[in-house]
């Protein structure tokens, strides 16, 4: 056995631990926990340069297996995170934080809750149209917020549309004619007891408006995505916040809305079909023949279908949308 050792050499390196002096031991240990550090800061710092200017979306080398190097990995990530958080803070401009607090308050109205949400993500939003012309003297200038086309719903005929400027202030909303700017309908901010829309990916929103003789609005935009009312829907709820105003926001299938001295319940379905723009040949079958040269006429708004039931009597027509969705409306 022991010439089985001398042949193995462990004597050798029995004899050659011993030969080392005491303090060796922890002076290796201290250069090997060292260079195990400098490699982890060195691959970090390979990242951080391989990154460029994406430092949000940064692909780190593989973490360390040892417990205390991943604890110091998972720390430093952290601090460069927050600094760089803090660097991107200081060097933002008003115009994009102003931008960035539109988006989370869209964020904190519409997400996991509108369909067209996740879409709208990735899209700007803008508060002016690119040929907007104010031609009454009636509305400062100065304290326009947003300004937009839009289409308003009638409150009786729902199958009738009318097209309109949406113009917000700083405390009101206008809805003026499109094509001589008369005032047509006026809200303050502070008059409007909630405003609703539904849970799927329309443009249709409901202002719901405290002591009024005409009743709540209806109102739709051209864009056939959730994007547009997403957006105009947010920035309302963002101003008055900011006014001290809390208006709430309603996102359910089933709405009520005040017509006149009628009150109509409106329910939002899905349809079965899903085709950007409908033709005559897809349209259902109870769709009649007036009722498509109505929807013809309804510029591009089509891809949502409206189903208007009052006294057991059904009609259709097209709203926007990025869907064929179904409203039915029932008076009581």
């Amino acid at each position: 056995m022991l010439a089985q050792c001398r042949y193995l050499g462990l004597l050798e390196n029995i004899r050659a631990r011993r030969q080392l002096p005491k303090y060796a031991v922890p002076i290796i240990q201290r250069t090997w926990r060292s260079y195990r550090a400098h490699c982890l800061l060195n691959g970090m710092k390979r990242s951080i340069i391989n990154s460029g200017n994406d430092w949000i979306n940064i692909k780190w080398e593989k973490e360390p297996a040892n417990e205390k190097l991943k604890e110091a990995f998972n720390n430093l990530k952290y601090i460069y995170y927050r600094e760089m958080a803090k660097k991107y803070r200081r060097n933002i401009t008003p115009e994009r934080k102003a931008l960035l607090d539109w988006k989370l308050s869209a964020s904190i109205l519409f997400k996991n809750k509108k369909k067209g949400y996740r879409q709208s993500v990735k899209e700007k939003f803008t508060k002016f149209a690119p040929d907007f012309e104010l031609k009454t003297p009636l509305i400062n200038q100065n304290v326009i917020q947003m300004h937009l086309p839009i289409n308003k719903i009638h409150r009786r005929n729902t199958k009738k549309q009318v097209d309109r400027s949406f113009i917000l202030t700083n405390s009101s909303i206008y809805i003026l004619n499109s094509e001589n700017s008369k005032i047509k309908d006026m809200i303050n901010l502070s008059d409007i007891s909630s405003i609703s829309t539904s849970p799927l990916n329309d443009n249709i929103m409901i202002i719901h408006v405290k002591n009024s003789s005409k009743g709540d609005l209806m109102l739709c935009t051209e864009e056939r995505t959730a994007t547009k009312i997403i957006s105009v829907i947010s920035y309302i709820w963002m101003l008055g916040r900011k006014r001290g105003i809390q208006i709430p926001i309603d996102i359910s299938d089933e709405i009520s809305m005040k017509c006149y001295s009628q009150t109509c319940k409106f329910v939002f379905r899905e349809a079965d079909k899903l085709n950007e723009k409908a033709s005559d040949s897809d349209l259902p079958a109870k769709v009649k023949p007036a009722e498509i040269k109505n929807r013809r006429r309804a510029k591009s708004f089509g891809a949502n279908k409206f189903e208007n039931k009052s006294n057991s009597h059904k009609r259709n027509i097209s709203i926007s949308g990025g869907n064929f969705n179904t409203v039915s409306r029932v008076q009581s």
